[in-house]
């Protein structure tokens, strides 16, 4: 899967970033079992983990 720069499609990449850490807390509190997160925006992918 190709990832395009974040900022090419209006995204910030400090924002998004944001994003692993925040959801791997849901996991270490066992809320959820496990998570995984896909950004895209008119079919470029910006986030994917």
């Amino acid at each position: 899967m190709e990832i395009t720069s974040p900022e090419a499609l209006g995204f910030s990449a400090q924002r998004l970033s944001r994003l692993t850490p925040r959801m791997q807390a849901y996991v270490d509190a066992g809320t959820c079992a496990g998570i995984s997160t896909l950004v895209a925006r008119r079919g470029e992918v910006v986030h994917f983990g």
